[in-house]
């Protein structure tokens, strides 16, 4: 009698021990379907902060007084002076503090001028790419672009490529 109920005990035993190793199987997987499923979430929404960090790096720059055309008392803030603008990337380029402030508020970025219909010349305002890069993000914004030289205006757009890059381990 001793000995049936020793086999029982460990019939169930065994019995509960199974049903222990399937809920932990189903929970794992469970588990990766969760984390393989929201991952992509991740990746949308560092998508959407790249965008919006480009979006807000472009508004910055269209901005900057250092760009802007200003005449007769007036200062327009969706207008680019071109040589100004030359002159910033000549100045950025060349001063080293220059190039550390705007590179502390800028970051990794290229800033161009892409002229439109009558002069089809592309101006680069800023350029700071990383050595290794992740993923870009390109802002583009409609602006006038002045020549205070020839007094004329032209239609261009300020793009603005901000680069993500891999951090060495």
């Amino acid at each position: 009698m001793r000995k049936t109920i020793l086999k029982k005990a460990q019939i169930q035993m065994g019995e509960t021990i199974a049903v222990l190793v399937i809920i932990v199987i189903l929970i794992v997987l469970g588990l990766v379907f969760y984390f393989t499923f929201t991952g992509g979430d991740v990746e949308e929404e560092r998508a959407k902060v790249e965008d919006l960090d480009s979006i807000s790096k472009t508004i910055f720059v269209s901005r900057m007084v250092e760009l802007r055309c200003s005449g007769a008392g007036e200062v327009s803030y969706a207008c680019v002076d071109k040589y100004r603008a030359q002159a910033f990337h000549i100045v950025v380029q060349g001063d080293v503090e220059a190039r550390a402030l705007y590179r502390s508020l800028i970051g990794y970025a290229n800033i161009t001028l892409n002229m439109q219909y009558s002069e089809q010349e592309n101006i680069t305002i800023y350029s700071y790419e990383p050595g290794k890069i992740s993923s870009a993000s390109i802002a583009r914004m409609p602006v006038l672009v002045s020549d205070p030289v020839t007094e004329k205006n032209h239609f261009a757009f300020l793009e603005v490529t901000v680069f993500s890059w891999e951090k060495p381990r």
